[in-house]
């Protein structure tokens, strides 16, 4: 759906009923705004929760086996974040 909103001088920007509704806004809630190719993502925060981050950050580890010795700090961080990203993809699927 296409919608058009108006920045106040304050840089606020009010988001439509149907958006809250349909993504399960409440006040006060954390979202996202994200820089992409196209322009500005705005999407609902996700929470990860502390124990289920570091389950996912040490089957990364244990799939990346023995490359992991040979690769550089920049690409484990790559490596994991690339991984986040496919597990919220999956949060988000999942719902």
């Amino acid at each position: 759906m296409l919608d058009y909103r108006k920045l106040t001088k304050n840089g606020q920007l009010t988001l439509p009923m149907w958006f809250r509704d349909k993504y399960h806004l409440e006040t006060g809630e954390l979202i996202e705004l994200l820089e992409v190719e196209e322009g500005l993502l705005i999407k609902p925060f996700k929470m990860i929760d502390k124990n289920s981050a570091v389950q996912d950050v040490i089957r990364i580890l244990n799939a990346a086996g023995d490359k992991m010795k040979d690769m550089k700090e920049e690409e484990v961080m790559k490596l994991v974040g690339q991984e986040i990203k496919n597990i919220r993809r999956k949060d988000e699927n999942s719902h």
